[in-house]
């Protein structure tokens, strides 16, 4: 019921924060790349760019991102990048451990990951869900498995 639930919430995710030993061992891997990269080419500036590459690719978990969700729709920041979506730009969503996925299909898809829109939770699960349930339907259990087989009429 749409009246149960806030008119806003927003909060923030540090991944890099919540499990130290984790942001550990990515950094640890990290510097493994660069001085494996080194070590192969012996190339100061390719170890730099291979550790660079792999750092900016890992940026959602050494970035803080907030997350708004409002009467409008959703919305994440982090760094200087914002990206907000309205909820009418959704026909599904789909929740795991982690968080939830804004998916603008209908059914699985390889593009939800480039269309969608990724929610970690960061400690308030049920209230995230609470929110979106009361705008976008659940997707149907075991969506995640999809092809790029066209689907027949039977």
């Amino acid at each position: 019921d749409a009246s149960a639930a806030p008119a806003r919430l927003e909060w923030t995710v540090e991944p890099y924060r919540e499990k130290p030993w984790r942001t550990a061992l990515v950094a640890a891997v990290i510097a493994g790349v660069a001085l494996g990269t080194y070590a192969v080419f012996r190339d100061l500036v390719l170890a730099i760019l291979a550790g660079a590459l792999l750092a900016s690719s890992l940026r959602p978990f050494f970035s803080r991102t907030r997350f708004v969700l409002d009467a409008e729709g959703a919305e994440f920041s982090r760094g200087w990048t914002r990206t907000r979506r309205a909820w009418d730009g959704f026909r599904t969503h789909y929740a795991d451990r982690r968080g939830v996925t804004l998916s603008p299909f209908a059914h699985a898809s390889w593009l939800e990951p480039y269309r969608g829109m990724r929610l970690f939770f960061g400690g308030n699960r049920e209230e995230v869900l609470a929110f979106i349930a009361t705008r976008v339907p659940a997707g149907s259990p075991g969506r995640r498995r999809w092809s790029f087989r066209r689907k027949t009429a039977s």
